[in-house]
């Protein structure tokens, strides 16, 4: 009897300890607007108006889960699951998918990361740097740089970070029969 107390205490400090390892957020954003159309061609309107807009909010509502696992000898393991929504409506943004903004799984060490799954564009993190209004700009200037936009499925994406600088590249497998480009 005694030995296996002592063999369920030594699992019960494995198991505490690995559960310890897991860092798990949950984040969001809600953003909507009231606005006043007058088009001087009929009667004023209000109305609201969800973020997603040109002419209303800043961003787009999300809910998202992030995380992050310590695997042992540098190597991590990370998720991203995002979901957009209309603060309006409560109707799903995007494509109508439960996580259409984001969603990848992916292994970060040494080698620098490795991101597998529908995740931003090289372009579009790369113009979100430098945007002084956070993604407000780069998602529309991504489109004229590169027609894949703000997002891509079915990607794998490599990125490095060394000294201050960070290098990255993507690549979008089709998943059509006869068209690699299509996705």
């Amino acid at each position: 009897m005694k030995k296996s107390l002592l063999a369920l205490a030594v699992l019960g400090a494995f198991a505490g300890a690995a559960s310890a390892q897991t860092n798990v957020t949950i984040y969001g954003l809600v953003d909507a607007s009231i606005e006043r159309n007058d088009d001087n061609n009929g009667p004023i309107t209000w109305g609201m108006r969800d973020a997603n807009s040109f002419n209303s909010g800043k961003n787009g509502s999300r809910l998202g889960f992030k995380g992050t696992e310590d695997l042992g000898g540098g190597l991590s393991a990370l998720f991203v699951l995002e979901s957009g929504f209309q603060v309006d409506s409560g109707a799903m943004r995007g494509d109508g998918g439960l996580f259409s903004r984001q969603a990848y799984v992916g292994l970060q060490g040494g080698f620098g990361t490795v991101k597998l799954g529908h995740q931003y564009t090289p372009m579009h993190l790369a113009l979100d740097t430098i945007d002084p209004f956070g993604t407000g700009m780069a998602g529309n200037i991504a489109y004229q740089f590169n027609n894949n936009g703000t997002r891509m499925s079915n990607t794998v994406n490599y990125s490095y970070s060394a000294a201050g600088f960070t290098g990255q590249a993507a690549y979008s497998f089709g998943e059509v029969a006869g068209d690699q480009g299509a996705s």
